[in-house]
């Protein structure tokens, strides 16, 4: 059966090449030498890359060496590549993503066009096609340093080896990513796999001696007491965390041991051992505080020496209690060390902080004010005591509390104040420990790239590690990360990744949470067998379990998992289930767990009719989200927090639809979106009392699309559209990617009617008069949508020639007062096509007619000051926002989906040599002197598929930083039509200073201009106004 099925593989491989002739087969005979690390469907001539890991790089970066002179045969071959998939061919477009791949730009818009053009290429489910994926990923993951990428490159390999076992080129893929994910175990298995179909080749070579490096050594012996001052020497400067560990919790506790008992030798050896450990380390310039206690030990005479032994006797079996999860016997023995009077040595000062971290885990409540206390005490002890390794130990337990109860910025800064504390004294896993920490952290609070970007970190400096406590805690948050984001191949690598890890740990517990994890996975797989499986399994582990905290964990988590995987089969069991896990959790804040417990509850409750108990539940889990998200000081960041928790808004959204409150679900609906003002008011409400114009709320809740109109009495009626989200999603990108190529054709008049028909025509008798503004708030996928374009086929006339248009992120923000100030009182800036680095930015180029828009607009604003070319720098600009009432920037916008707040102005290079003006520095700025931001650029209104609705970027700053509205675009603008939209725009705002108005007059003039591109809604319905 394996050989068939092998065989069937190598078949299906074949026949998948066979058929893409033509182009590839061209490209494939040009024998094009490896440019890149992965290996390409087509072939290339080996050549090694030799790989480096540079200054923050955390995926190695290779260097393969290429020849950039092309043939002219070669650059004829491409050329006809490109014109071909520019036609449609589908095998065309398969060779211009690998000449993307593989002739790629330093910005990333040729491997973004080739992920996009592999993914959507006819045969995707080929073998080749995957492979290829899995390629371009790995080759963006370089380039960007993305873990998120090397998670899709795995699963992409993953998948065309689901199709063709042995396909060489993606079992060297996904070799290639496990061993870049740091993925060890996983990654040894790839390459033997690799090199059991090709054992040979210079690729082979490459294979082999990638999984020689992987090869793991157990790490040294600690010295024995005999030990030269070269060993211990050698000892410290290799291991110094170990150093100090097994002199504090082995070498001074079999001392106490030694003094009490009364054997004076061995009390000698020992506490000679731990002196020169602690020399030793202090010399190295890490920890001191071994020294210390040895200091002290010396000083001690008589009983207070026996009581200090006895102490560290202590400690020592404190420590082995922490490490083995006995919470409540750790806590108990430090807190009797620290019932002595006196108590001011290094000793007490580490029992203050291991006694915080014990009681974080049996009372998260009272160990916040245990763990800040013994912080403070350490930042005001002598420098042998502040500054090292217990230090950062104190602020990663207050970080570790802060998170657990999702107060993110906080532990934020206690990890990164951490790191910098083990990178001095050169403890190496817990400095690994507190990148994952700070990964966890960023990814709960919704900054999913910067988190991926911590836990990649965290992965490359525990590779070492193998049997790290860390290491599995790491892998169980990738795991969950990359199951999200819809990685789930990946997914299970993580986790089987985790178990082998987890499997070298002495204590079982943590191979029990690593198989709760994959009975998770496997639960979403609907794979019931294995999960029962998985779950017998932890079941024999927590059975062996002292009563206490992590029994009572393990008890809940695995009612969870259960509950999750037969909810509708025995809802009545799965409910006792899930009463206990809400009981576990409702005293103690976790709001990492209280969460989930919370919906899944509510989820039973809901198949047992119990509607009562759903909302109750869900109401208590939007409260906390709320409660999180309103410690947030930044809008995007409030976004990113409401973004990864949407879910709870959503079920309690549904539930309310189903008692047929159309009021309250909207209400819901609201409290979910984020506020892009500056200082939004927390118990502001949901649905003001007065709103100025009437308003559409649109949000696709369950699989149907509501629509709310509200009037300005605050009447609120609702229409429910039946459109499959994917049906939607697919209408709105055919849309928008015809206005964007400017294909003004039949199919695109057919999809703006379809659009009217299912998102305007339902409640177009609720919109007023002609002439009559009107207010749209959307999220998610409808957010994108080209509103001002929709055409109603019966008429003839598009939306925007009946009614001014504006946007808002939510109807709180649409009610916000507006900025009192006129244009006139404080001048316009302009700005005009910023002269960036072209060597620095060679994907982009300068934009004569943005200057001539400049020039244009001069005559309406004489005087203003006009910042273009090299003048258009950060600082100027900075400086020139604190005294203008308008900007007008017309040049490059960069809009970044995974980061929206790394989105960016691109501007001349300053003194300092910056060049750009991110989101997240604007929303910094004080700009409530500034009426109106018009960024004439591409994309600065961009949706995504969050609840921020095209504000988490570049116009949210704006608007968060205190300007009182936006016009901005959603897609590529061409130069040309810019300049038509823009001057029409200003000379009908100049005289009104109604945003949405004049932006409505630009757009019918033009619908009515005599030049038939002007008239095309590709040449006009890219801009929209957002704000008050």
């Amino acid at each position: 059966m394996a050989v068939a099925i092998a065989l069937a593989g190598v078949l299906l491989a074949t026949r998948s090449a066979a058929r893409q002739r033509g182009f590839l087969e061209d490209l494939a005979r040009a024998r094009i030498d490896r440019r890149i690390t992965p290996r390409l469907s087509i072939g290339a001539g080996y050549r090694p890359c030799p790989e480096q890991l540079r200054g923050d790089a955390a995926i190695p970066r290779t260097s393969c060496d290429p020849d950039d002179r092309r043939s002219p045969s070669l650059n004829a071959l491409l050329a006809r590549v490109t014109s071909a998939a520019a036609q449609g061919d589908a095998n065309a477009g398969h060779a211009a993503a690998l000449s993307d791949m593989l002739w790629s730009d330093s910005a990333g818009a040729a491997l973004d066009r080739s992920i996009a053009t592999l993914s959507a290429a006819e045969p995707v489910r080929s073998p080749s096609v995957l492979s290829d994926v899995a390629a371009a990923y790995l080759v963006r993951a370089q380039q960007r340093q993305s873990m998120h990428d090397l998670l899709m490159a795995l699963d992409a390999a993953e998948q065309s080896l689901e199709r063709a076992p042995r396909y060489a080129p993606a079992l060297f893929n996904r070799a290639l990513a496990l061993d870049w994910l740091n993925l060890v175990d996983q990654a040894r298995s790839g390459w033997r796999a690799y090199l059991a179909v090709d054992s040979t080749s210079g690729w082979a070579a490459e294979a082999a001696r990638r999984a020689r490096a992987l090869e793991w050594e157990h790490p040294r012996v600690a010295p024995a007491p005999s030990a030269s001052a070269g060993e211990i020497g050698g000892y410290v400067r290799e291991l110094p965390q170990e150093a100090r560990k097994v002199g504090w919790e082995r070498v001074l506790g079999r001392w106490g041991d030694a003094v009490v008992d009364g054997d004076a030798a061995l009390a000698g050896r020992m506490l000679g051992l731990a002196g020169a450990l602690g020399e030793a380390l202090e010399r190295r310039g890490a920890d001191s505080t071994l020294a210390g206690a040895v200091r002290a030990i010396h000083r001690a005479r008589g009983s207070a020496l026996l009581s200090l032994a006895r102490d560290h006797r202590a400690y020592a079996a404190g420590r082995a209690a922490y490490d083995s999860a006995k919470y409540k016997a750790a806590r108990d023995t430090f807190s009797r060390i620290l019932r002595r009077p006196g108590a001011a040595s290094p000793l007490y000062a580490w029992t203050r902080v291991f006694r915080a971290g014990a009681v974080g885990y049996l009372r998260p409540e009272a160990a916040e004010g245990l763990a800040h206390e013994a912080l403070e005490e350490i930042i005001a002890s002598p420098p042998g005591i502040r500054g090292g390794a217990l230090e950062g130990r104190a602020r990663w337990i207050v970080g570790t509390l802060l998170l657990r109860q999702g107060e993110y910025p906080g532990a934020l800064a206690e990890f990164r104040a951490a790191q910098a504390l083990f990178a001095r004294t050169g403890e190496t896993e817990n400095l690994g420990a507190t990148f994952y920490l700070q990964g966890e952290t960023l990814q709960r609070q919704g900054e999913t790239e910067a988190g991926y970007a911590a836990l990649q970190r965290a992965g490359l400096i525990l590779r070492p590690y193998r049997r790290s406590v860390w290491l599995h805690d790491l892998l169980l948050i990738a795991a969950e990360g990359a199951s999200a984001s819809g990685a789930r191949r990946a997914a299970h690598r993580l986790v089987d990744e985790d178990v082998a890890v987890s499997g070298r740990i002495d204590l079982r517990i943590y191979l029990a949470e690593a198989r709760l994890r994959r009975a998770r996975l496997r639960g979403v797989d609907g794979d019931t067998a294995r999960v029962s499986a998985e779950l017998a399994a932890v079941r024999g582990i927590v059975a062996r379990l002292d009563t206490g905290y992590i029994r009572g964990w393990f008890t809940t988590e695995l009612g969870l998992v259960a509950a999750a995987a037969d909810v509708h089969g025995e809802p009545a069991r799965t409910r006792a289930r899930l009463d206990s896990a809400v009981a576990f959790w409702r005293g103690r804040r976790n709001t990492t767990h209280q969460l989930p417990a919370f919906l899944a509850h509510a989820r039973a409750a809901l198949v047992l009719g119990d509607v009562s108990t759903a909302r109750s539940d869900l109401r208590q889990a939007v409260a906390m989200v709320e409660r999180i998200a309103a410690a947030e000081p930044l809008a995007m960041g409030r976004a990113r927090l409401l973004d990864v928790s949407h879910v709870a808004f959503d079920q309690l959204a549904m539930l309310s639809l189903k008692m047929r409150d159309t009021t309250g679900a909207l209400e819901v609906v609201e409290r979910g979106r984020p506020s892009f003002i500056p200082h939004p008011a927390r118990a502001a409400a949901p649905i003001p009392a007065v709103l100025p114009d009437v308003a559409v709320s649109y949000a696709v809740v369950g699989d149907t699309l509501r629509i709310w109109t509200v009037s300005r009495g605050r009447s609120v009626a609702l229409s429910n559209v039946v459109w499959r989200p994917q049906a939607l999603a697919e209408t709105i990108s055919r849309v928008r990617t015809a206005l964007e190529r400017q294909d003004d054709g039949p199919e695109l008049e057919a999809g703006l009617d379809s659009l009217y028909d299912r998102l305007v025509r339902p409640v177009e008798g609720r919109l007023g008069p002609a002439g009559a503004p009107l207010l749209i708030v959307a999220d998610g996928i409808v957010a994108s949508v080209p509103f001002a374009a929709l055409r109603d086929s019966r008429r003839g006339r598009y939306l925007v020639e009946d009614h001014p248009l504006r946007f808002a992120a939510s109807l709180r923000d649409a009610a916000a007062p507006g900025i009192r100030t006129t244009g006139t009182e404080r001048p316009p800036l302009l700005v005009a096509d910023p002269a960036f680095d072209r060597r620095a930015h060679p994907g982009f180029e300068r934009l004569p007619g943005a200057a001539a828009e400049v020039r244009a607009l001069g005559a309406l604003y004489p005087g203003a000051p006009v910042l273009a070319g090299t003048a258009a720098s950060r600082g100027a600009l900075e400086a020139g926002l604190r005294g203008a009432g308008l900007l007008h920037y017309a040049g490059h916008a960069v809009a970044d989906d995974a980061q929206p707040d790394a989105s960016f102005l691109l501007l001349a290079r300053g003194a300092a040599g910056e060049d750009r003006f991110t989101a997240a520095e604007i929303e910094r700025l004080d700009l409530r002197g500034v009426r109106l931001v018009v960024l004439s650029a591409c994309e600065t209104q961009r949706a995504g598929l969050g609840r921020s609705g095209g504000f988490a970027g570049l116009s949210g700053a704006f608007l968060s930083a205190g300007s009182g509205g936006v016009v901005g675009s959603l897609w590529r603008i061409d130069d040309g039509s810019a300049v038509a939209v823009m001057t029409a725009f200003h000379r009908a705002y100049h005289g009104s200073a109604d945003a949405a108005r004049a932006l409505r007059d630009a757009q019918v003039q033009l619908i009515r201009s005599p030049d038939p591109w002007l008239r095309s809604p590709a040449a006009w319905a890219a801009f929209r106004y957002a704000g008050r």
